[in-house]
């Protein structure tokens, strides 16, 4: 009866190992240390471990897939957004003559597909929460400026501690620094919109209205 357990496991190992070896000339093991090997058959199980370490090569390279269309979509939102420093400032302003911050953020954000609401107040509700110290490119960051109830104002981090946005009236699309006392003491908090389930590539390049 002990013959009758051996000899599966030996095939096991004649099949896994691709050796020719009789079957019949491998040693007998006692009843204890066949349920020990049995216990330990997966790790001889090639198909097994090629297959997990396919898996886990497929999850490497989907994730370095992902990360590389978020660098590629953050790059292009940085990029349209330094296009647009120096267009004036107007309060209501949805055009290339003149944006509010809101707009300016809409405009950025729908050249590479994402939409997003129109004011400051609305985007504040969507993405998700980024701490003060974790923001990076491509982030929105918000202000309470005109009102001490909801954020008012926002912009886009586009690294080194700064960020862009249509700034005030008299002012123009420029880049600020977040620790300047004004902003610092009106910093209210960053959202993240650029992830994997935003991330859609626009058909064409945004068109430009005036």
């Amino acid at each position: 009866k002990r013959e009758s357990f051996v000899i599966p496991f030996m095939l096991v190992l004649f099949f896994v190992d691709h050796s020719y070896a009789d079957v019949r000339k491998l040693p007998d093991i006692s009843f204890e240390q066949k349920e020990e090997v049995q216990g330990l058959t997966p790790a001889f199980d090639g198909i097994g471990v090629q297959s997990n370490e396919a898996s886990f090569h497929n999850r490497i390279t989907e994730d370095s897939i992902v990360g590389e269309q978020e660098k590629r979509m953050t790059g292009k939102v940085l990029s349209y957004a330094k296009d647009l420093v120096g267009i004036p400032y107007r309060f209501g302003g949805t055009t290339v003559r003149a944006l509010d911050c809101s707009a300016f953020v809409q405009r950025v954000f729908r050249s590479i597909g994402i939409g997003i609401p129109r004011t400051a107040r609305e985007q504040f509700k969507i993405g998700r929460n980024i701490d003060r110290d974790e923001i990076s490119e491509g982030d929105l960051v918000f202000f309470m400026t005109r009102s001490r109830q909801y954020p008012s104002h926002v912009g886009i981090y586009i690294g080194d501690n700064q960020f862009i946005h249509a700034s005030r009236k008299g002012r123009k699309v420029s880049i600020e620094n977040l620790d300047v006392p004004y902003y610092r003491k009106r910093f209210v908090g960053a959202k993240r919109l650029i992830e994997t389930d935003t991330l859609a590539e626009p058909s064409s390049e945004p068109s430009v209205t005036f």
